[in-house]
């Protein structure tokens, strides 16, 4: 997710690892759950997508930057003066941080990122034909597929890892698959809401159809702001 939409054209991304859990996950200093935390409570994250859904979610909350690694970030949690810290779910599993006081996030609280818990692998364009073989042959074919689509939608949008942008493609059945766009007005709390389900054959008319709905609703001016 923090690999930007727009790659310079010297690069490309020809694979993906699968998809780890693309959820977000919420730690507590103790042992609560997010819609028990009392009004005023300090929710620490910097992301503006994050802020968005936590403030949707109970408008009382408060929410406070914080920066570093997950060590860093969850050592503040326990020695800052804030109560609770958003951390995405592939992050704590790839490091088996088995902590307690922890909440995984429905998607219908918190849509992660587009393409978060992918690990993609991007090369040279002038890549060695041979050692590009090797890198396509772990390749996740679904996952690829959901990250293209993931991506080509952010650029259309012009955002990146600091826009108020929540955005998952998941498959629901053979060929079919969802998408779920949430964007945000960090100000003003509006929010737009776009969910398609489309078949993997059919790519180029649901382009049309969500790059159709993303003007209707002005989406890319309500994330300018």
């Amino acid at each position: 997710k923090d690999v930007p939409a727009d790659l310079n054209n010297e690069f490309q991304i020809v694979a993906t690892l699968e998809r780890a859990n693309p959820s977000d996950s919420i730690i507590f200093k103790e042992s609560i759950s997010l819609d028990q935390l009392e009004d005023q409570s300090i929710v620490a994250t910097s992301s503006p997508r994050r802020a968005a859904q936590v403030k949707l979610f109970n408008p009382s909350l408060e929410v406070c930057p914080v920066r570093g690694n997950i060590h860093t970030r969850i050592k503040k949690l326990q020695d800052d003066n804030f109560d609770a810290l958003v951390i995405a779910t592939a992050a704590l599993d790839r490091l088996q941080l088995n902590l307690e006081n922890v909440e995984k996030l429905d998607s219908s609280v918190m849509l992660p990122a587009a393409t978060q818990a992918i690990i993609g692998i991007e090369v040279a364009r002038d890549i060695n034909l041979e050692k590009l073989e090797i890198i396509k042959s772990i390749n996740h074919y679904e996952t690829y597929f959901i990250a293209s689509v993931e991506r080509k939608i952010i650029k259309y949008l012009e955002g990146d890892c600091n826009s108020a942008i929540a955005l998952m493609c998941k498959k629901v059945k053979d060929s079919v698959f969802e998408m779920n766009l949430r964007a945000f007005d960090n100000k003003s709390l509006k929010v737009e809401k776009i969910d398609i389900s489309f078949i993997e054959t059919e790519l180029d008319k649901f382009y049309l159809e969500i790059f159709n709905k993303i003007e209707d609703l002005k989406i890319k001016e309500l994330i300018s702001n």
